[in-house]
């Protein structure tokens, strides 16, 4: 079993929200490709001597990304506010074995119970496993504050689990198949 006491606070959102917002966010990803894109018409713009194209360019290179963290960091901090996660941070006990993970808001004393094969994905950064329940809620564990267990273990476990939600999606899938083919007939 892995113990985890932790404590719920603006770092700990930060961490959360930036790793949201910059690495699994379907909205980072395309504004990289529009900068990739700005990239190509600036060179574009130098190559030919055609200088409108290298201002729009370079607008696109920096502004975007510009306005992108802007507009997010102003986000998280306006949640932080909202939340008050710099001035009332929230104490969470997480009890994770290989079966379910089990969460406790020590603040509210509400507890919710996660099967692994409700964790959706696994992101990772230096202080944080972020183990995502649906698209937009994860369970956030610290490696800081780690009582007792190992996070490898954790992972072995989100990663069966994984291995078996799949099995399952492509027995289901291979069902459906059938069930159209016989339908065909």
């Amino acid at each position: 079993m892995i113990t985890v006491e932790s404590v719920f606070d603006a770092k700990t959102y930060k961490a959360f929200y930036r790793y949201d917002a910059y690495v699994k966010n379907s909205q980072a990803k395309m504004l990289w490709a529009l900068v990739l894109v700005g990239l190509a018409l600036g060179v574009f713009g130098l190559v030919t001597a055609r200088m409108q194209y290298f201002w729009i360019g370079l607008i696109v290179l920096v502004l975007m990304p510009l306005i992108y963290v802007w507009s997010t960091e102003s986000k998280m901090r306006r949640n932080i506010r909202i939340a008050r996660l710099d001035r009332e941070p929230y104490e969470v006990r997480f009890d994770i074995n290989e079966k379910k993970i089990v969460t406790l808001n020590k603040k509210t004393a509400k507890h919710a119970t996660y099967k692994w094969a409700d964790v959706q994905k696994i992101g990772k950064v230096k202080d944080y496993v972020f183990l995502y329940i649906n698209r937009t809620q994860a369970v956030v564990v610290s490696r800081a504050q780690l009582a007792e267990g190992d996070i490898e273990k954790m992972q072995t476990w989100a990663q069966a689990a994984a291995g078996e939600r799949e099995a399952q999606n492509a027995a289901r899938r291979a069902a459906e198949k059938e069930a159209r083919a016989r339908q065909k007939k």
